[in-house]
């Protein structure tokens, strides 16, 4: 059976949230953010997630410097990525996702995703796996390692 996790209740979606729709590996996500209205002179919190583990390095390079141009001090970025180290215990993992056109293009160490995040002015305040976030977010592990990790960064 599978077991369904009861998630908190959220609070109320603010109005100033903005969904922007990319191709990581084609658009320029900073044209993109301030062409759907982003405020660059305020601080914002962008959320990655799912995103990462599928886009090759330079993607997620390019991404990461495109974002850091148009943000305020402050920013937050909450990102997930596929743990390099994991990865090597899942490698059954890789050929099911090519098999449904999702290959994962992308795993980092933590020490990897630090190196990258600080080239780009974000400092990060957590980095956790899924069994952690899992265990604070929606109060217990999940069933299954998937060996993704979650991290908090901000921009100094």
């Amino acid at each position: 059976a599978i077991k369904m996790y009861n998630a908190p209740k959220l609070p109320q979606i603010p109005r100033q949230i903005r969904y922007v729709a990319v191709d990581f590996e084609k658009d320029d996500v900073a044209d993109a953010l301030l062409g759907a209205g982003f405020d660059s002179n305020a601080p914002a919190v962008f959320i990655w997630e799912g995103v990462t583990m599928y886009l090759p390095r330079p993607a997620i390079e390019a991404t990461l410097s495109m974002v850091a141009r148009v943000t305020a001090s402050g920013s937050c970025l909450l990102a997930t990525y596929y743990d390099q180290a994991a990865a090597a215990r899942t490698r059954f993992v890789r050929p099911l996702f090519s098999i449904i056109g999702e290959p994962l293009r992308s795993s980092f160490s933590k020490d990897d995703m630090r190196a990258i995040l600080a080239a780009y002015g974000f400092n990060i305040e957590t980095d956790d796996g899924d069994q952690e976030w899992g265990e604070r977010y929606v109060g217990e592990k999940p069933i299954f390692d998937m060996s993704e990790r979650l991290v908090l960064a901000r921009r100094g």
